[in-house]
């Protein structure tokens, strides 16, 4: 670690100087004339000046004959000066201008003689993105040149009379007059959507005509769609290959997203995250997403391996917005909504729970709990009590502009969601600064900064879950809220539930719970064109974050009271920050006639340390103070608890593209790595990958197919790694142990863990073939990939013998293949005058399976995610990661006949019907098999937009196919066992000697907390994930409108229907952390539903003006 901390801090102070030189920049701003937005399509040059005269109070002079009266101006210009729209339309004319006062003078341009000059300009596309490598050729001569990496250009003019041509794959060519000009910009057209389109690849752009690799962009329309407050959430069905399912539907809560199925068990499945170029660039619900320019997805190793040892499991690239050259804005964004719940599950009302409850008392020879079943009616509706109608809204205010030398994008925004369940919901504050400064013709600065505080107020109240005791679904709806006295109420009608509830509003009016965060990121960079084609840039980086949760319940919840508990107390706090710096060069060139080769070489250090504080009390004086006065916490009680962790990553990074007449394109990329986190032998390793590609399109012989525009081919083999574990595995660790000797307490220590200094990289192998395909100018794009991934040496928490003395370890043992293929196509399907319909359409599928995991071949784990002493999931050679372990069932014993042929002699009639796997003649554990999997066969999107005149619609649709959900609600509510809990209404029909061709099985049969088929359900679905209906209001015909560039409103519903037949609150589930099995939630524990926190339907009004 010393080693690592010697480099970067140098590296501070070297670079210090970069941001007081930023930190001075200022942009210029010209104010003496006016500045003017100006639409206009083919009108004379008279019609020209009187648009002008009208929004000023200018007038024009010039002799008569000097106009002409052909309708051959054009110009479409937002907040330009007067001069520079003049200049833009009479040069072209041959004509001059000069202001004096208040009157324009139009005079003809002078000819002089003809010669040599240098002739300097940038080409652009029509966003303002430079375009590299444009080639420029001036007609009637040999000269030409191509444009650098910031769409510069330099050639020699011997002739001013001549035109320049600028051709440029997926881009219209143009053809402009030089005339009397020393500097020129160009807008370049685009032609083809697919080819032209520039997508982040890692330290660097390409045109995606240009990729060798598998990489999915998603624009920032796309992002905006959906209002959310958090990005991977907006990302979800956008791109093939990337499975993102929602934890639960709190806001502010995370996602599980798999890219290309999950390559881990105990390692980090997540991508990758990196955000304006700082790797892991912390929590994504600080990051606004209205100030996300555009998401880059890479998914194969061509794409990942740049990345090394953290590009395993994918990268997402995020670019925020930066300013424009010569467009100065202001944009106010903001919506309001509403959210209700999109589904309730359907529980028994009181008089049916109080029928069910005596029912099961009579069944095993007991008095009825409760006298008289027919006084109740609905009772109370838990659920109800719990949701609400909430409400959410957005404001952002941003501005962004610039000149050709400095550039600035400034945002600042406030996002507030309340939760459906009473009193959870999440406000974000939130400001951006992203500022670039050209120095000289060769220096470009830049900078980029963003401040994030939010507060969450987490969800308190247990819905369902494994807190079946005090939860909305499992309290009897016999029960009301409060006494008679006006205490809570918290006892159970059911004689065998001896202990207190706390009923669910108990837990809404009298638990507090906080959480506080606050994100602090600062990047500078700074780039150096030394000559020609070779660019030194650099990048330092801070990321520094701090959270506190702080949770206190008081001691007038029942069971406090019935504990003798006054008041407990929670305060965790934690500080963390991130420095990365790195180090790159840049070098292209056309080497030969048609022959382009760009080098990349890099060097880049990370470090981070966070530190930890917890402290904890109870029995407090009073409840006033709540998690504020621990002091006052009884003596004894207190604990405190407080941790410190440091990593430090090092690597060494080079590519070669190497392009050959634009259709032969060759990719060769490697990193060496090396990480704090593993074993002292093991910490360096490289990885590399190889691409190539060919685009047949440009062949001669493909020149037939006239309706065919591209055509390319590509193949990519590489490898890339994940070393994303708990800190510190490498090294044995101790534990405190209190003992008593003679009578006296002592601390002393004991082994807790068998360190492994032998641990190593997780490596992934990847073999990716792909196709891409344009047809009919690009109406038709097509996007085909296979690929084939195996990962070696897992990072497995592997348990030890019991005799080894310790409990389990990491180790590198086991290996998992992911294969699959994936569709895209996007269409215009429609264009007219007037309308316009376009398509986005995803599809993927991944077949996930464990190689090996052990020295055994038989070797496999089983895991119990928190209920009953059976494990529901468990990892096996052959089978998919995830995959859910239990009883295959039957059906019910509906006969005597039934039991007498089967395999429990013991067996009752309504009974569940276990399947005798290995054939024994007995039901045993040995009968439990594999019954369902989590991961679907197929899953993707379906994106739609129809415009019409000035009015847009979006239909976004998304959904998977062939995935099971073990229900864990099933576990408890389906149990046809009212003792404990509430049951679901479905379950009315359970068997009995009255009912024997019932659905479900008989009243209590001891059995429910077994894993089996019946818990495991379909959840294939299709959701009608939004639908935004916008319109643009025509400002440019607004004569008076000298200020409005842009005003749109909209309308969006999110969730708004979902097709499926799982019964449950979504068929969209994860496990998150509940049941208690953090390390191994995301990765194994897949497709189980707790009945968490319900998914919202929204409805959002919002406006969008730009001035």
């Amino acid at each position: 670690m010393k080693y690592f901390k010697s480099i970067w801090k140098p590296a501070l102070l070297r670079t210090a100087l970069l941001l007081f030189i930023l930190n001075g920049s200022i942009l210029n701003v010209i104010a003496q004339e006016p500045k003017l937005s100006i639409n206009l399509n083919k009108v004379t040059i008279k019609q020209f000046f009187n648009e002008i005269q009208r929004k000023t109070d200018y007038t024009f002079s010039y002799r008569e004959g000097i106009l002409n009266n052909n309708k051959d101006v054009s110009i479409s210009v937002h907040n330009k000066n007067l001069s520079e729209i003049l200049k833009s339309v009479l040069d072209s004319k041959g004509l001059s201008f000069s202001i004096q006062a208040k009157s324009i003078v139009i005079t003809q341009q002078l000819q002089t003689s003809t010669q040599s000059f240098t002739l300097k300009g940038k080409v652009t596309n029509s966003e303002g993105e430079p375009l590299i490598g444009v080639t420029v050729l001036a007609k009637n001569s040999k000269n030409g040149t191509a444009t650098d990496f910031d769409g510069n250009f330099s050639i020699r003019i011997n002739d001013k009379n001549t035109s320049l041509q600028f051709t440029y794959v997926g881009y219209k060519q143009e053809n402009v007059q030089i005339k009397n000009h020393k500097f020129i910009t160009v807008i370049m057209e685009e032609d083809s959507h697919m080819l032209n389109e520039v997508v982040a690849v890692g330290y660097g752009v390409m045109r995606k005509s240009d990729l060798t690799g598998s990489v999915v962009r998603v624009g920032s329309k796309d992002i905006s769609n959906i209002p959310t407050v958090r990005l991977d959430q907006a990302l979800t069905g956008k791109a093939s290959g990337v499975h993102i399912t929602n934890t639960s539907g709190e806001p502010g809560a995370g996602t599980n997203i798999l890219i290309r199925g999950g390559n881990s068990i105990s390692a980090s499945n997540e991508p990758l995250y990196v955000i304006d170029g700082f790797i892991g660039a912390g929590d994504l619900n600080l990051i606004d997403p209205n100030d996300i320019e555009s998401v880059e997805i890479l998914k194969d190793a061509a794409a990942t391996s740049i990345y090394g040892a953290r590009g395993a499991n994918g990268v997402v690239i995020v670019t925020t917005k930066r300013g424009t050259e010569g467009r100065n804005n202001v944009t106010v964004n903001t919506y309001i909504g509403v959210q209700h719940i999109a589904k309730r599950l359907e529980m028994m009302n009181a008089r049916e729970y109080a029928e069910m409850l005596n029912q099961q008392d009579v069944s095993v020879n007991q008095e009825p709990s409760i006298e008289n079943p027919s006084i109740y009616g609905k009772g109370t509706d838990w659920q109800n009590e719990i949701l609400r109608m909430a409400l959410m809204q957005n404001y952002q205010i941003a501005a962004s502009g610039g000149n050709k030398d400095s550039r600035y994008y400034l945002s600042i925004s406030m996002f507030d969601q309340e939760g459906v369940i009473k009193n959870s919901g999440i406000r974000r504050y939130q400001t951006r600064l992203n500022l670039d400064r050209k120095i000289g013709k060769n220096i470009n600065i830049g900078a980029n900064f963003q401040f994030s505080y939010s507060q969450r107020k987490p969800n308190l109240v247990s819905l369902g879950g494994f807190d079946y005791q005090s939860s909305a679904l499992a309290t009897p709806p016999t029960m009301g809220i409060y006494n008679e006295d006006g205490s809570y109420a918290a006892d159970s009608p059911s004689r065998v539930v001896s202990n207190k509830i706390d009923n669910v509003v108990a837990q809404l009016n009298e638990r507090k719970k906080q959480e506080k965060a606050a994100s602090v990121y600062a990047g500078i960079f700074a780039d150096w064109e030394a000559i020609k084609g070779l660019k030194f840039k650099t990048f330092l980086g801070l990321n520094a974050s701090n959270n506190k949760t702080s949770e206190y319940k008081p001691s007038s919840l029942p069971t406090m009271i019935q504990n003798k508990v006054k008041g407990e107390a929670w305060i965790n706090q934690g500080d963390s920050y991130s420095i990365l710096w790195e180090n790159t060069v840049n070098y292209m060139k056309e080497i030969a006639k048609g022959h382009h080769l760009t080098v990349l070489g890099g060097y880049t250090l990370q470090t981070s340390r966070s530190e930890g504080l917890s402290l904890y009390g109870k029995n407090f004086t009073n409840d006033l103070l709540d998690w504020n006065n621990l002091s006052d916490a009884e003596t004894k009680t207190r604990l405190i608890g407080s941790s410190a962790s440091e990593w430090a990553i090092i690597s060494y990074l080079g590519r070669i593209n190497y392009s050959v007449l634009d259709r032969y394109l060759v990719t060769v990329t490697g990193r060496y790595d090396g990480s704090s986190r593993l074993g002292k032998d093991n910490r360096f390793a490289f990885f590399p990958s190889v691409a190539v590609a060919w685009r047949l399109s440009e062949e001669k012989f493909m020149k037939r197919f006239s309706k065919l525009d591209n055509l390319k081919i590509r193949a990519s083999y590489g490898l890339s790694g994940n070393q994303d574990i708990a800190l510190y595995q490498t090294l044995p660790l101790m534990k405190q142990q209190n003992v008593i000797l003679t009578d006296i307490p002592q601390v002393g220590y004991i082994p807790d863990r068998l360190g492994n200094d032998k641990l190593k990289w997780e490596t992934t192998a990847q073999f990716d073939f792909g196709i891409e395909a344009s047809f009919f100018k690009s109406r038709l794009n097509i996007e085909f990939d296979t690929y084939t991934k195996r990962t070696r040496d897992l990072l497995l928490d592997v348990e030890f013998p019991y005799t080894s003395g310790f409990k389990n370890g990491f180790m590198n043992v086991g290996k998992i293949s992911n294969r699959g293929v994936e569709l895209m196509i996007r269409s215009t399907n429609i264009v007219t005058k007037d309308f316009s319909w376009t398509t986005e359409f995803n599809i993927a599928r991944n077949k996930n399976k464990v190689v090996a995991l052990g020295p055994d071949k038989d070797f496999e784990y089983t895991f119990r995610p928190g209920l009953g002493t059976h494990p529901y999931s468990w990892l096996k050679v052959g089978q998919p990661v995830g995959a859910f372990y239990g009883y295959i069932m039957d059906g019910i014993y509906r006969t005597r006949e039934q039991i007498e042929a089967g395999n429990e002699p013991n067996a009752s009639l309504g009974q569940k019907i276990y399947r005798d796997i290995n054939g024994d003649g007995v039901i045993t554990i040995e009968d439990q098999t594999t019954i369902g999997d989590p991961n679907p066969d197929f899953f993707g999107g379906l994106n739609n937009t129809f415009t019409y005149k000035n009015f847009t619609l979006n239909v976004f649709l998304q959904g998977t196919y062939g995935n099971d959900i073990l229900s864990g609600g099933d576990f408890l509510y389906a149990t046809v066992d009212p003792r404990f809990v509430n049951q679901y209404k479905r379950v009315k029909n359970f068997w009995s000697l009255d009912n024997p061709n019932a659905e479900y099985p008989k009243l209590y049969s001891n059995d429910e907390y077994q894993p089996s088929t019946y818990m495991i359900h379909n959840g294939s679905h299709l959701k009608i994930k939004s639908v935004s209906l916008y319109y643009n209001l025509p400002v440019k015909k607004w004569k008076r409108n000298k200020v409005i560039s842009e005003f749109q409103c909209y309308i969006t519903g999110t969730n708004l229907f979902t097709f499926t037949s799982y019964k449950g609150y979504d068929p969209e589930v994860n496990t998150g952390t509940e049941g208690g099995y953090k390390v191994y939630s995301a990765n194994v524990l897949r497709g189980m539903d707790f009945t968490a926190y319900p998914s919202a339907r929204t409805f959002t009004f919002g406006i969008k003006l730009t001035l």
